[in-house]
Formats: C-alpha cells, structure tokens, sequence
C-alpha cells in the first residue's frame, strides 16, 4: 500500500497491490493473471469487472501499465482504496 495524491481532487488516496480491469470477461482476466504472476480475486460475467492481486504495489503498477491496450480489456487502473469519511 501506498499513498499517491489524487490528481483531479489533490486529496490524498491509498494505491493497494491489486488492478482493476473493465470490460472484460473471466476467461481473458484467467489468462492474465496467470501470464502476469498475479492471482485472481474475483471476476464478473455481469458487469465485466476483474480485480487482480500481486505481492507488491510496485509490480500491481508496472503489470497495469504493461497490459494497458490489451485485446479484450476496456479499461485498467490500480487499486484505490477509499478514505473514510473525515470527522468536522
């Protein structure tokens, strides 16, 4: 897990180890993951989400770029883990 900042906010978000993926079905997200080294945490015929899980940040974030434009993925961004709600 790491802290990045989040570009169209400034506020400040947690990347975690995992890839998400839209557009796709669960057979490519298989052969992905197994290509890559990365294991499969769930993935859905309904909406064609996937999310992929690696053993470090760094290799969810360089496994994202590199499969960026792959045939039968719409999108792919890392993991981002949502703040939880700040106290006025």
């Amino acid at each position: 897990m790491a802290a990045a900042i989040e570009t169209r906010t400034g506020q400040l978000t947690l990347l975690g180890t995992s890839i998400k993926l839209f557009d796709t079905t669960p057979a490519v997200a298989r052969a992905l993951a197994t290509r890559t080294g990365g294991k499969l945490i769930y993935a859905s015929d309904i909406d064609g989400s996937v999310m992929i899980g690696y053993g470090s940040l760094a290799t969810a974030l360089d496994t994202c770029k590199q499969l960026q434009g792959s045939k039968g993925v719409g999108a792919i961004m890392p993991e981002v883990i949502q703040r939880a709600a700040q106290l006025l």
